[in-house]
């Protein structure tokens, strides 16, 4: 019986920096809504701040860094039920015109789709160096050669850090999987 919150933005896409957006905010009720509360906050960690919403249900900000803002609602009914929904706005950084490098580290350095596989045969870490400007995670993956059913390992997400650095990612014991070749 919560209340249905809704937060779109435009720009629906990630937007840059001195860039207007516009946060529109929508909830909803069986018994009618008795409150929002509106709350913003420029990055995690930093303090939420309450802000009001214009007549129409909407809150124009203009961001002046890269990075994430959350946009938390808070909507209470009549009946007294309430949900709460974030929100997070991405803004890119304009001087970031370069792809993700990915290479992997440690056991596997050097290992591509082209070089001979890597045999495993006891507990090893799976590493990779990761270089990107606004790193918002990653996943690794296996999967049988040949087979398109994929496993996740392990993953992450991260608040468009600035990543420039091996990644110990996860250890992958041989144990847990049939003989054959992987990628």
């Amino acid at each position: 019986n919560a209340p249905t919150i809704v937060v779109s933005t435009t720009p629906s896409l990630p937007a840059l920096p001195g860039q207007l957006i516009i946060a529109s905010v929508r909830a909803d009720a069986w018994s009618g809504m008795a409150s929002i509360a509106v709350e913003l906050r420029q990055g995690e960690g930093q303090p939420w701040q309450s802000i009001d919403l214009d007549t129409a249900g909407r809150y124009r900000f203009t961001p002046d860094a890269p990075g994430l803002i959350d946009i938390r609602v808070t909507a209470t009914d009549r009946d007294g039920f309430a949900a709460v929904d974030t929100h997070t706005v991405r803004i890119k950084d304009p001087a970031d015109t370069a792809a993700p490098h990915l290479a992997w580290a440690g056991a596997f350095t050097g290992s591509n789709a082209a070089s001979q596989p890597v045999g495993v045969t006891a507990l090893t870490e799976l590493q990779a160096q990761i270089v990107e400007a606004q790193l918002m995670g990653w996943r690794v993956q296996i999967a049988p050669v040949g087979v398109d059913t994929w496993q996740t390992l392990a993953s992450a997400d991260t608040a468009a850090i600035a990543a420039n650095q091996d990644i110990p990612f996860a250890n992958l014991d041989p144990k847990n999987f049939a003989n054959g070749v992987y990628q």
